[in-house]
């Protein structure tokens, strides 16, 4: 209720009486690389044309992005997509913990999204753009058909968004080992990989590639 009261839409989410309603869920600023207008395309047709009974919350502000406010306005969601401004840790937490699914259709990322582990550490599976940090990861080819969709097509992110609702439970048990494993890590790990990568970069002769 405290993540709702920060609505973009302040009149409508403070009216909002129904706390059992469910959501699509996509934590991340408004930039263009974050890839919000094609997700929500795939999400405008997921709900007119699949009639799939689910909320969009973002928690970007749509302000930063008129097109994203555009879209939204336009398109009459405004009560279908809700955006979620300064949200603390523990209302982030939550938005994630009574997610049906998480979503991440970003275009780049520096490394494996944080969405991933933020998601499943509540117990929430995800979906994400197939990109190089994603496949690096999530190796197993059969996953990757499940969870990886292609960024620029919107067909594809909501087809695998509909499979992921209707199969909720199923691709929560595939991603769990994965984000069991991932858990374990520290800044420890993170250090003793790149000072091995920059011993193999330094043993190698001038001008050759290396392995990654």
């Amino acid at each position: 209720m405290q993540a709702m009261r920060k609505s973009s839409e302040p009149e409508y989410a403070l009216d909002f009486k129904n706390m059992q309603f469910r959501y699509i869920f996509y934590a991340s600023q408004f930039r263009p690389n974050k890839n919000v207008l094609t997700l929500l395309r795939a999400y405008e047709w997921l709900l007119r044309h699949r009639y799939v009974g689910v909320k969009l919350i973002l928690t970007g502000n749509p302000e930063a992005m008129p097109e994203i406010r555009s879209f939204i306005k336009e398109r009459e969601l405004t009560k279908d997509v809700l955006c979620l401004r300064g949200l603390s840790t523990r209302e982030l937490a939550a938005c994630y913990r009574l997610a049906i699914l998480a979503v991440n259709p970003s275009l780049s990322e520096g490394g494996f999204p944080f969405t991933f582990d933020e998601a499943l550490s509540v117990g929430t599976p995800v979906v994400m753009s197939r990109i190089g940090v994603t496949e690096e990861i999530i190796t197993d080819h059969e996953l990757q058909a499940d969870m990886l969709f292609d960024p620029y097509d919107w067909q594809d992110m909501a087809r695998k968004i509909e499979w992921a609702l209707e199969n909720r439970d199923q691709l929560y048990q595939k991603q769990k080992p994965i984000y069991e494993i991932r858990s374990q890590r520290s800044w420890t790990h993170v250090v003793d990989d790149y000072v091995s990568l920059l011993d193999r970069i330094s043993c190698q002769p001038n001008g050759s590639a290396i392995q990654l």
